[in-house]
Parts: structure tokens; C-alpha cells; sequence
């Protein structure tokens, strides 16, 4: 018997070419193969197990490019995942200056940085030294995934899935 249900808006950050689009595949089709159109919210519904059953959660997820409406676009998302290519370190400081966006906007949203293309370790321009540093100064997990192979990607999620049922269980408490 179904208990509850639940929608989780979680928006994916970063600049052109760090992933956004094949990590979301990942998440809906569990493939990196971009079925879906740029820019429109994408819909996968999960079924979990909460404390008092089961629960039914819509996972509602969005791109954003950072410096077009991203405190718009931002607007009641539980989770903010900022994506810097491993390949391009130009991303990572992308990633910086949007993590330092989003801290400015104290909004209490669940906030990780996600190293892609890990699959293309062999030509990552930065690595765990630089992702302990920037997260470190944001106080955020990071995590390095490859959408393509999906190496590192059931744990990252699986995490992000527990982190977001236990704020929803503790908000129930207050």
C-alpha cells in the first residue's frame, strides 16, 4: 500500500559541455544517450522505502546555465548538483564561481559538486587535490561519475536519494 508521495526538484549546473544533459539521461534512462529536450523539466518517478512505507517520489530534473536565470531556475529545488568536466579546467573554475553563487543565495538546498567524464580519467586536467579543495571551500561532497559508463554513478545517486529522504523525514519531525 502506498504511503506517501513525494516531488524532488533537483537542478543540474554547469557550463556548456560538462554533462548536464547525459547525466540527467543517466538518471531517467539509465543511459548517458540524450533523450531528452534541452531545457524542459524531466520527470522520473521512483519508488522508496520511507519510514512509516513506501513512498512514491517524482524526481523533476532541470539544466541550468550559470549566469542565465539561475536564481529563477533555482526556485524550489531540493537539490543543486554543479558539474565540472574532468577533462576541462576551465569547468572547474565555472563550478567555483557557481558554488559561490549559491552560497550567497543561503537557501539550505542540498548542494554537491559532480566530476564528469570519468570514463576519460587518463585526460583529467584536475583531480581529487582540486575537488577536496573546492569542496572543502564550500562545504559540499563532490563525487566523480561518468554518465557515459556510468562508473561512480549508483553510489552518487543512491547517496543524494538517502540525503534527500532523511531532510524529508526530519522535516516531518519538526
Amino acid at each position: 500500500m502506498e504511503r506517501g508521495r513525494l516531488a524532488w526538484k533537483i537542478s543540474v549546473a554547469g557550463t556548456t559541455g560538462v554533462g548536464k544533459s547525459a547525466l540527467i539521461s543517466r538518471i531517467i534512462y539509465n543511459t548517458d544517450k540524450v533523450q531528452i529536450s534541452q531545457r524542459s523539466l524531466q520527470k522520473k518517478t521512483l519508488r522508496l522505502d520511507g519510514s512509516n512505507g513506501p513512498l512514491t517520489v517524482d524526481i523533476l530534473l532541470q539544466e541550468i546555465d550559470p549566469g542565465k536565470n539561475e536564481e529563477r531556475l533555482m526556485t524550489g529545488s531540493n537539490a543543486v548538483l554543479v558539474l565540472a568536466d574532468l577533462t576541462n579546467l576551465l569547468s572547474l573554475k565555472s563550478a567555483d564561481r557557481f558554488l559561490k553563487f549559491v552560497e550567497s543565495q543561503k537557501s539550505g538546498k542540498i548542494v554537491k559538486l559532480i566530476a564528469t567524464k570519468l570514463d576519460r580519467k587518463y585526460e583529467a586536467k584536475f583531480w581529487d587535490e582540486e575537488l577536496d579543495e573546492l569542496s572543502g571551500r564550500y562545504n559540499v561532497a563532490h563525487a566523480k561519475i561518468s554518465s557515459k559508463t556510468g562508473d561512480g554513478f549508483d553510489q552518487f545517486f543512491g547517496e543524494l536519494k538517502t540525503e534527500l529522504l532523511d531532510r524529508f523525514h526530519a522535516g516531518k519531525k519538526k
